[in-house]
């Protein structure tokens, strides 16, 4: 069975391969080649560390093989990845072929994001450096480059940002997406429902009835998934001395959470904000690996800068933000949400991939809006 797999997985990387003749000018070409080389590069490499440091995606496959039965595990969560491993490793479908399964997963939402850019033939050279830049992280590749949520998570958001842009109804694989959002990681199901509600609210042209009714849908939704949130976040009670005491709980654990913890309790919440966006920085990497995130961190710390202040001086800035409030009500509800809790360098590099497609997608756009009319 295995042998076989390796088989396919070869011929479909050759199919993969073989669609650089889809791609119309000899930078779209060599951007794909790039793309697909960084991201088989990550497979290899993410395969070797996870098992060399027993990274949850391996435990997630071990964990399956070992367990007795399906049912031993919560359907959400971490615990939602052993029970999608259970029945390749209960018919003796090797870790290393789920690995290659889920990254070539991954690796369609590169090529969705891939095919948004291509379509629209932008003279921007600098919009084009951004698109290169995202697509080429190899930190973004690392941590969807085998079987993790973030695999899942990048594929599922490609999609539904698709169908968002074109100002769609969502359509049902997006709708199957943001269920398996949901159970793979219940706070990002929540975040991506209130952005799409404030962009429907502000760009959908629908009565006032049929806004109402979607609220109601909206807050029945949240109502149902409220359980399952709070049994993630381990909140048995809405009331700030749990807040609190969940929250000890995580200093606790933050101080012997690998090698690269930060002092979550002497922390404040915008030092935790800058962590999220732009750590490790050179004079905190402790590592070759944080050395190199410090290199891409500084990039995007000054795309960053760069953005805001053009964005403070674009008259067009307003109407921009209304239009594209997906994207950003998205990247902003994660950067906030995130920046509660972040007590380490390695894990806010991870949680990068929930948000950063989105944020660099919102100032590729921002730089072209000029000649926006070619993506509609």
């Amino acid at each position: 069975m295995n042998e076989l797999l390796y088989v396919i997985f070869i011929a479909l990387y050759c199919y993969l391969f073989q669609k650089i003749r889809s791609f119309k000018t000899l930078a779209q070409k060599l951007s794909y080649i790039l793309i697909l080389l960084v991201h088989i590069a990550a497979i290899i490499f993410y395969y070797q560390t996870s098992i060399e440091n027993q990274k949850d995606s391996f435990l997630f496959y071990q964990n399956a093989l070992e367990a007795q039965s399906i049912f031993e595990f919560k359907p959400y969560g971490s615990q939602l990845m052993s029970i999608i491993a259970y029945p390749f490793a209960k018919i003796g479908i090797s870790y290393l072929n789920v690995s290659i399964l889920f990254s070539t997963i991954s690796f369609l939402g590169y090529c969705n994001y891939l095919y948004f850019f291509k379509r629209n033939n932008i003279q921007s050279t600098y919009a084009n450096y951004i698109m290169l830049f995202v697509l080429l992280l190899p930190s973004l590749h690392f941590w969807t480059a085998g079987f993790t949520k973030e695999a899942i998570i990048f594929y599922a958001m490609s999609v539904i940002f698709l169908d968002v842009f074109k100002n769609q109804k969502a359509s049902l694989i997006s709708l199957f997406l943001v269920c398996i959002i949901f159970f793979v990681r219940p706070y990002l199901f929540v975040i991506l429902i209130g952005a799409y509600f404030i962009h429907y609210f502000l760009n959908y042209n629908t009565s006032s009835k049929q806004k109402v009714k979607t609220l109601i849908w909206g807050l029945i939704i949240v109502l149902v998934a409220t359980p399952i949130l709070l049994d993630f976040l381990k909140l048995n009670n809405l009331n700030l001395q749990q807040f609190k005491t969940n929250f000890n709980k995580l200093v606790q654990y933050s101080q012997n959470a690998g090698n690269s913890s930060i002092d979550l309790q002497g922390s404040n919440y915008f030092e935790r904000f800058f962590l999220v966006l732009f750590r490790p920085m050179f004079v905190d990497a402790k590592s070759i690996y944080q050395h190199y995130i410090s290199f891409e961190n500084l990039i995007v710390m000054i795309v960053f800068i760069r953005f805001i202040y053009h964005a403070f001086t674009k008259s067009r800035t307003i109407n921009f933000i209304k239009k594209h409030i997906y994207i950003l009500a998205t990247v902003v509800f994660c950067v906030l949400f995130y920046s509660i809790y972040m007590y380490n360098l390695g894990l806010a590099s991870r949680m990068r991939v929930m948000f950063i497609p989105y944020m660099f997608i919102f100032i590729f756009l921002f730089y072209i809006q000029k000649t926006e009319k070619q993506l509609e």
